[in-house]
This record gives C-alpha cells, sequence and structure tokens, in this order.
C-alpha cells in the first residue's frame, strides 16, 4: 500500500515536471522582453503591449502592474489606462525568475483629442483684441478661468503688457513691465486672491530695438495698472544662462527652466524643487552687459551698464532632472518649428512648436505641434498635431480668420486640460488672441 502511494506520487510529480518543463526556466526561453522600453497612452485607452519575440501559445507568462491605481493590466498584457502618471508593468515566466519591466505613461485625456477637428467646444476664448495690435507671447489660466495674457508693445518694444480678462470678453486691466524681454513663457501663482508673475527680466536691447537674451526671470506681483522698470520682486539667475524662462507646476513643487542662444544649438531644460528655489538666500551678482533706453519721451535715453542686482542663483541647487532639445532640419523631428512655449504637470514637459502661415491663404494651413517629455528628456509622445488650425475652412466658418493666420503662442496643462495659445490675424490685419482647450 505504502508502495504503491509513493509510485502516485512519484508519477505526479514527474507529470508536473514535463509541463513544467514547457513553462517555466526548461522551456528554451531564456530572457523576456518588451518590444520597447516605455509605452505612452491617453487616460481611458487601452494598449496592447507587445514582446521582442513571439511567446509559443503552450507558454504561461503572468502580467501585474506596479500601481493599479494608474494603470491595469490583464494576463495577456492589455493595458487599461486609470489615471495620469506612470507606472511599470512586469511579465514574468511562470514558474521562473525570467521576468521584463516597462514603463507606462499616461497621459491626459485631452492629448489624445489633439487632432479633433474645430469645434465650439474646442474654443475657450477667441478673437479677443488686447491692448496693442500684437500678437501674444503667453498666457495663463487661474483657478476661475479668468486669462492672463501677455503681448509685447509693438511700437513699445520695451513694453511686456500683461493683460487680464475673462474668456470672449474685452480684456479688464493690465500692467506694463519695462526693459523685461521677449515674455516667451510666462506663469501665474495664485495666493489667495493675489496673482503671482513668472516671467523673464533683465533683458538687453539688440541692434533691431527688440528685447531678448534675458538673464534672469521674477516672480512678481500682479497689479493691475502698475508699471515696473528693469525688473520686480524675487529674480532667479542661472550663471551664464541667457534667454531664461520659467514654467512651475506648484501642485508638485516643480520650478522649470528653459534656456537657449548664443550659438548652442539645444535647447535647455531644468527642473528644481519650486520650494527649494523659493528657500535661497539672496546674493549680490553683476550681470553681463545690459543695452537699455530710447524708447520713449521722459524714458531713460538709450544706455548700456553692467547691471548689479540681488538674486536667488539657481547654480547653488543641485538640478532634479535636465535634458536638451537639438534644433533640427528635419520638419518630423521635434525642434524644427519655432518654439513656442512649454509647460510642466504630473511630471511630464509638454513642448509647444509651431509657425502661421504668413497670413495668406496661398500659404495654405498654419501648423501646430504638442510633444510630451518625461523629466529625464524621453519622449513619451512626438510631435501631435493641432488639427484644428489645418482647415482654413473652418477657421474662417468659426469666425476666427479668413486667411488661415494662427501662430502658436503659450500652452498650458490646468485641471487636466490642454490650453492652447494662437495669435490669430486677417484680412483687417487686427492681431487677436484665442485659446483652444482639450478636455
Amino acid at each position: 500500500m505504502i508502495k504503491n502511494s509513493i509510485g502516485f506520487v512519484l508519477c505526479v510529480l514527474l507529470c508536473w515536471l514535463l509541463v513544467s518543463c514547457g513553462k517555466g526556466e526548461d522551456s528554451g526561453i531564456d530572457s523576456l522582453s518588451f518590444a520597447r522600453e516605455t509605452w505612452a497612452l491617453s487616460e481611458g485607452e487601452t494598449l496592447q503591449l507587445e514582446l521582442s519575440k513571439p511567446i509559443p501559445a503552450d507558454v504561461d507568462l503572468t502580467w501585474r502592474s506596479m500601481d493599479e491605481s494608474v494603470l491595469a493590466v490583464d494576463q495577456k498584457g492589455l493595458v487599461s489606462a486609470r489615471k495620469g502618471g506612470s507606472a511599470e508593468v512586469v511579465v514574468q515566466l511562470a514558474g521562473s525568475t525570467i521576468s521584463a519591466t516597462a514603463k507606462i505613461h499616461v497621459l491626459i485625456k485631452g492629448l489624445r483629442e489633439l487632432e479633433a477637428q474645430l469645434s465650439n467646444e474646442l474654443i475657450y476664448s477667441k478673437g479677443i483684441y488686447l491692448v496693442r495690435n500684437t500678437v501674444i507671447q503667453c498666457f495663463d489660466v487661474a483657478s476661475d478661468g479668468t486669462i492672463f495674457y501677455d503681448q509685447l508693445g509693438g511700437g513699445l518694444p520695451h513694453v511686456i503688457f500683461v493683460v487680464r480678462g475673462a474668456a470672449n470678453q474685452p480684456y479688464l486691466d493690465y500692467m506694463q513691465l519695462k526693459y523685461f524681454g521677449h515674455g516667451t513663457n510666462m506663469a501665474i501663482e495664485e495666493q489667495g486672491n493675489e496673482v503671482y508673475l513668472w516671467i523673464n527680466s533683465n533683458a538687453t536691447k539688440g541692434s533691431d530695438g527688440s528685447y531678448g537674451s534675458n538673464q534672469t526671470f521674477s516672480r512678481l506681483k500682479y497689479v493691475p495698472g502698475g508699471i515696473v522698470e528693469k525688473f520686480s520682486g524675487e529674480s532667479f539667475y542661472l550663471p551664464g544662462k541667457t534667454n531664461i524662462h520659467p514654467a512651475i507646476d506648484a501642485e508638485n513643487d516643480i520650478l522649470a527652466v528653459t534656456t537657449s542662444g548664443g550659438g548652442d544649438p539645444f535647447r535647455y531644460f531644468y527642473f528644481y524643487k519650486l520650494s527649494e528655489a523659493r528657500a535661497l538666500s539672496e546674493e549680490q551678482v553683476t550681470l553681463s552687459s545690459i543695452t537699455y533706453g530710447g524708447e520713449e519721451a521722459g524714458g531713460p535715453l538709450e544706455q548700456t551698464e553692467n547691471r548689479t542686482i540681488r538674486v536667488k542663483n539657481l547654480g547653488k541647487l543641485t538640478p532634479v532632472n535636465s535634458f536638451k532639445v537639438a534644433q533640427t532640419v528635419d520638419p518630423a523631428r521635434i525642434g524644427y518649428y519655432a518654439f513656442q512655449g512649454f509647460d510642466v504637470a504630473g511630471g511630464y514637459l509638454y513642448f509647444y512648436e509651431g509657425e502661421g502661415n504668413e497670413n495668406s491663404v496661398s500659404s495654405g494651413a498654419s501648423n501646430a505641434y504638442v510633444s510630451v517629455f518625461d523629466t529625464n528628456g524621453t519622449i513619451v509622445k512626438e510631435k501631435t498635431k493641432v488639427r484644428a488650425i489645418s482647415n482654413l475652412d473652418d477657421l474662417s466658418s468659426y469666425g476666427i480668420t479668413n486667411t488661415g493666420y494662427m501662430e502658436a503662442e503659450g500652452i498650458k496643462i490646468k485641471n487636466g486640460a490642454i490650453y492652447l495659445g494662437f495669435a490669430s490675424k486677417s484680412t483687417d490685419e487686427k492681431r487677436r488672441a484665442n485659446i483652444l482647450v482639450y478636455r
């Protein structure tokens, strides 16, 4: 009886070993790998993950998500995105230690809507004529929906006008920033009933009279009717860098900074903890030579100075991350079109580029593209085309422009939505501000 029992057990063990032979370490499979190391999809979407080599049907694999709140994965490798963020998915050969890991980025839902045609649902605000007949450079949207635009002064090239107004309404008020720079990127920070601007400062006058190559950016209070010269508030400095522009993600304690210029073909991005940047002690620095003045009666005459100011020196901090983006001559790659702003949200950097169509139907449509990086510089989503501005008839029928001129100007990620700014122009030659929203 005992012998029969032993024989039965041995028989079961032998059968298990034979089965395991095709499913574990003895299956002939010595490694697993994904077709790509990183994958991206938007909230609510599904994605079938693929391995770099096909696996026989009789081999068992187990799949698991390392963060079920961000995404789920079934036992066939089908990922379901639940909320924005990133998580790893691990696939393992059953009965073995052989496995592979991929990082999955779940992006906000609005990204998949960028290729939608123009509709009333996409138009957040349109056709707003601001203080000057100039294009907007950037914008931000407050928690109550109020828009803060910045635009250059045109005949007052030394002035950035920061303009406040409700969507689809004439502007309410504005503030003037003199000798600050180009206003390529601006962010607002809300503190109770007060709003603080994050914007470039300490620019120099070029041979064409415009202001650029700014050496700092500043955080200053928005004051309706206010006029500030040179710079104000807290100024932030990065040694040896110019064309320095900020973006903030206060919720995740991130300050992002971009720099460019000086003959370098790269655009650089640096990420710091916002709280650490704000906590820096001020120190005195002397900036590189700055030329300014000569634009308006009663203002300073044109002069050049070596300006000494107090700054918070970001060079004293080690960036959390950094990367660079190359200029390119390939239209299919990021960095071919004019840089039109960036934003940071939820651990991702949103890169905006595009160009207008010279205000002529014969030139075809304007274009704009959004790309997404993680803070390591990995391309998560490459050059999604904004389709809403590519149909000239739609732009005309919705009363935006009858020439197709829509120059990309500013991007913001707020409350899980993507806001894109456009400067329009039509046969009346008036520059107007427009904002599309993708939720």
